[in-house]
């Protein structure tokens, strides 16, 4: 099963437990969220896709580009493996092949931008956040580097 949200909700109908109904769910409130960033068309859903680390334990994906034949960008949801470097928490990880992105750039004939230009977006809740999102959105099409973090209160 393959292809965008739609092309594996069928696999609904195939799930006859709660762990792979509950993981079905979590893929649609992942494309909810590429909806809201205008990126869905972009992504592509696999749910036959295996990772050989054995530490993940939710979504793993891949990102490709054009003119390289593997993917630019690789990572994955682990939820135990900082146990072992001693923080117990969960997190998301990706590694960024960057020579593999540099030969992307060059095929694509795009110009390496000056990482020191862009603008800066901020949210201070989950309330503020999609006015937040929705004014990053529009900065970017109007080709504008942004950055959208949240605003951190200094506790000291």
């Amino acid at each position: 099963m393959f292809g965008s949200i739609t092309d594996i909700s069928r696999a609904r109908d195939l799930v006859h437990n709660t762990r792979s109904a509950e993981a079905l769910e979590r893929l649609n409130k992942i494309n909810d969220i590429l909806k809201a960033y205008g990126v869905e068309q972009y992504v592509s859903f696999d749910l036959g896709l295996l990772s050989k680390y054995h530490y993940y334990t939710g979504i793993i994906f891949k990102a490709y580009s054009y003119g390289v034949g593997d993917a630019i960008v690789k990572g994955g949801r682990y939820d135990r493996l900082l146990h072992y470097f001693g923080k117990d928490a969960p997190a998301v990880g990706f590694a960024v092949v960057v020579d593999d992105v540099m030969e992307a750039l060059d095929y694509q004939k795009t110009p390496v931008p000056d990482a020191h230009h862009y603008e800066t977006v901020t949210y201070q809740d989950e309330e503020s956040y999609d006015t937040a999102l929705k004014e990053a959105v529009r900065l970017r099409r109007e080709g504008k580097r942004v950055v959208l973090t949240r605003e951190v209160k200094d506790e000291c």
